[in-house]
């Protein structure tokens, strides 16, 4: 199974190391993943740090943008340009603890190929960053709205599944 997962970032280099070590270490292999970092091209540090990464991590693929207006078109234009069967948002401060993340994203797309989720995160945190399925991407036809600047496109959607399901998810 194909699954993108993205990372959009800016001015915080220093966190993407940690970051896509625990995706690209914890992930069992089993699937074709790839870790797209979303970076604005006058971003010099952070662009540096990726290319740096991309070095040692294969799966790691960079994109680099003229500023957007919104963190969803970053996801948006990922998920049009590296089309998966699953897809997943990532937070650069995020550190992934759940050992084969990509089987555990497969095996959910598989049981729902329609399906969306969300990862689950500890300690006192809300984490509401979405795994899409390629079925809910084709019928909504984005990731994420482009109508706000910065985060809420995730609680937006959220409250659009809480309105599909008719319960939260």
């Amino acid at each position: 199974m194909r699954i993108t997962a993205t990372i959009p970032t800016r001015g915080r280099p220093h966190l993407l190391v940690g970051c896509v070590q625990s995706f690209a270490r914890l992930r069992s292999g089993k699937h074709e993943a790839e870790i797209v970092l979303a970076v604005d091209t006058d971003d010099n540090p952070t662009l540096a740090m990726a290319f740096d990464l991309r070095a040692t991590f294969p799966l790691l693929s960079v994109r680099g943008y003229d500023r957007l207006n919104a963190l969803g078109s970053y996801y948006n234009d990922v998920c049009r340009n590296h089309p998966a069967d699953a897809y997943c948002a990532i937070g650069d401060d995020t550190l992934c603890t759940s050992i084969d993340w990509d089987d555990a994203v497969a095996n959910a797309v598989a049981g729902d190929p329609k399906g969306l989720w969300w990862w689950t995160c500890h300690g006192p945190r809300q984490c509401i960053y979405p795994i899409m399925s390629h079925g809910w991407y084709t019928a909504a036809g984005r990731f994420f709205t482009d109508l706000f600047p910065f985060w809420f496109d995730d609680v937006w959607l959220r409250e659009i599944a809480v309105i599909v399901f008719g319960r939260d998810i």
